[in-house]
């Protein structure tokens, strides 16, 4: 991380100098050393999976940690069941429970929010086939970080635009391969990944935080493409670039020989240091390295 880095992440260790014990606060400047921070609309965004600094939400965040509180620290919430592709790794594909109206949805996510959660993502299915996200993100708040997950399908430049105006806090574009074809041979479907292009530009030209997300396979980590994805994610310019383990739910629920073993696990960990560690392009975080002991 850089120097710059610490010296605006130096007010949030005095905060905690006291309130938690040394041992944590050392272990978590040891963690952030393998962080690559963006700086995003006057914020610092250590990545994806913790809210801007400074915000409401990261405050939020920040009490709950201070205080221990028995809190969900992120909440992803599937808006719908559909969506126009069928990728043998989806965690909700199978699942077949319709949808809430608008009123019920953000019912849910005021629940949620009254649970103390200081980060809501939502998913699917494909979040985008809903006309009203607009409306679901707006529920969200400013005192809550938003993400939305998407494989940019129906994403165009005026929908973009609503979603940084309704507070979006990030658009995360799913991107399962550095190649066209095989990106489009995971999705079954061809121009998915032109479709996929197409949405990052839309969502950086918007001025959100913009990443894309990938799953980590046996093939992806063994034949070095999750370094490949990190090289097309500098060149597209977005913010981050998060990479996820399969989840033995959904279409990946008979799949258990796709979960990675212990040394893929901690090659997804060495990979989102080793990246970070050049302190330039986007951010890589992983669930391997955020998880680990």
């Amino acid at each position: 991380m850089r120097i710059g880095d610490w010296i605006r992440l130096s007010p949030v260790f005095w905060r905690c100098v006291g309130k938690l014990p040394l041992g944590h606060l050392r272990y978590l400047a040891g963690q952030m050393r393998y962080e690559n921070p963006q700086r995003h609309e006057g914020r610092l965004r250590i990545n994806s999976f913790f809210p801007p600094i400074p915000s409401a939400a990261f405050d939020r965040f920040l009490a709950a940690v201070i205080e221990r509180k028995r809190i969900p620290y992120s909440t992803y919430f599937a808006v719908t069941d559909q969506c126009p592709y069928h990728c043998g790794h989806c965690s909700y594909g199978e699942h077949q429970v319709g949808r809430l109206d608008t009123a019920g949805a953000i019912g849910v996510i005021r629940q949620i929010k009254g649970l103390g959660s200081p980060t809501i993502g939502l998913t699917g299915g494909e979040p985008l086939l809903r006309k009203d996200i607009v409306d679901l993100v707006r529920a969200i708040g400013e005192d809550t970080a938003s993400i939305v997950f998407t494989t940019g399908h129906q994403l165009n430049k005026e929908r973009a635009e609503k979603l940084r105006e309704a507070g979006l806090g990030c658009l995360m574009i799913g991107v399962e391969a550095e190649e066209e074809g095989e990106h489009d041979a995971v999705r079954g479907a061809a121009g998915s990944f032109a479709e996929a292009m197409r949405a990052i530009e839309y969502s950086l030209e918007a001025g959100l935080y913009t990443a894309i997300s990938t799953v980590g396979t046996h093939e992806k980590i063994g034949r070095g493409s999750l370094g490949k994805m990190a090289e097309l994610a500098e060149r597209l310019g977005v913010h981050e670039f998060r990479v996820l383990e399969p989840i033995p739910t959904g279409r990946m629920q008979r799949q258990v020989a796709e979960l990675p073993s212990a040394e893929e696990t901690a090659a997804m960990a060495e990979f989102h240091k080793q990246w970070n560690r050049r302190n330039k392009g986007p951010a890589v975080s992983s669930f391997a390295y955020l998880e680990a002991d």
